[in-house]
């Protein structure tokens, strides 16, 4: 018993890895000491290779139950070798009555957040994404990292892709 319970562990494993291929870029960034001061950014520097190809990019949150607010305001510049691009994402970590949402892991919880979808990047090369926390404190404490995702999307046919600048 314990070994076809191991065999669909490791069949379930493959698969998950093998339908994640259309990740372009991923990558997390540790919020030191878990206190994210207000003037302090998360950069995060993907190659796009492929202009041809539409993106649906995410933003993911680790937090601990020391979070104090239901959400969480980032402010997000996206820049490339000749334009930047400010937006705002409010994230709500919890429910109005202090359940945490997304996987828990112990007293960290993980969520991912829909940051722009079925994008194009106009031109081949390096971007950069630096998040900032938006809230109205200087620090926040509770923010255990922060993350950048960016897969292809899966359009339908005749759907059109929105551009960045």
């Amino acid at each position: 018993m314990k070994k076809i319970i191991f065999w669909f562990s490791v069949i379930g494993i493959m698969l998950s890895i093998s339908c994640d291929q259309s990740n372009v870029y991923r990558a997390e960034v540790d919020v030191p000491g878990n206190t994210w001061h207000k003037d302090s950014s998360i950069v995060f520097k993907p190659q796009i290779t492929n202009t041809s190809t539409p993106y649906n990019i995410y933003i993911t949150i680790e937090n601990t139950t020391n979070y104090p607010y239901q959400n969480l305001w980032l402010f997000i510049n996206t820049k490339s070798d000749k334009t930047i691009q400010r937006d705002s994402l409010n994230c709500f970590i919890s429910d109005g009555k202090g359940n945490y949402q997304g996987e828990k892991f112990g007293e960290t919880h993980k969520i991912s957040f829909s940051f722009k979808g079925n994008i194009g990047f106009p031109r081949k090369g390096e971007y950069k994404f630096e998040i900032f926390q938006g809230m109205r404190r200087k620090t926040i404490k509770g923010i255990e990292s922060i993350g950048l995702k960016i897969n292809e999307a899966r359009v339908k046919a005749g759907s059109k892709k929105n551009r960045t600048q």
